[in-house]
């Protein structure tokens, strides 16, 4: 019952344990009582937290793994979008997308460069280049995302554009 609670509070955090038992049994037949769902909790507070308001949450939890490194892919620069910027909770992020015409190929690759990770000054629509990255797989609050991570650009000139 444990794993289905986790389940129930990362879809829909921040309720209270009578309606974790309604969704419990909704959810999965699971027949359990308000007690017996708030002993669990409190007994796997390193799993759960609860407010002042007795609203319970799945903690946020992340773990990396890398899947392949030492991938590559070369292509010619189709675009160069422009910066966007935000802030998530108290941190500030920034992102700029390329759109890359892959060689040998009829596929066009968009790779996000997070916070200024990479100077994309010295690029321009036209330049061949080369990506090296490691993809990466993350789980976070039982979510699985894959994500590709320190990327590096080597340009090599410009290159005619397959169109």
């Amino acid at each position: 019952m444990l794993e289905e609670i986790k389940t129930v509070l990362t879809k829909t955090p921040g309720i209270k344990a009578r309606e974790i038992v309604n969704r419990l049994y909704a959810d999965y037949n699971i027949s359990a009582d308000k007690s017996e769902v708030n002993a669990l909790l409190y007994h796997h507070k390193e799993i759960f937290t609860v407010d002042a308001n007795y609203l319970w949450k799945a903690k946020v939890t992340s773990a990396y793994t890398t899947i392949k490194s030492g991938i590559s892919l070369e292509g010619t620069i189709l675009e160069i979008l422009p910066p966007v910027s935000g802030k998530s909770g108290t941190r500030s992020w920034s992102k700029q997308d390329i759109r890359i015409a892959a060689q040998n190929s009829s596929e066009i690759i968009t790779a996000t460069i997070w916070n200024k990770k990479i100077d994309l000054t010295s690029l321009n629509t036209g330049t061949f280049v080369k990506m090296e990255y490691i993809i990466k797989e993350k789980a976070t609050s039982g979510v699985t995302y894959n994500e590709i991570n320190k990327l590096e650009i080597i340009t090599s000139g410009i290159s005619d554009l397959p169109f």
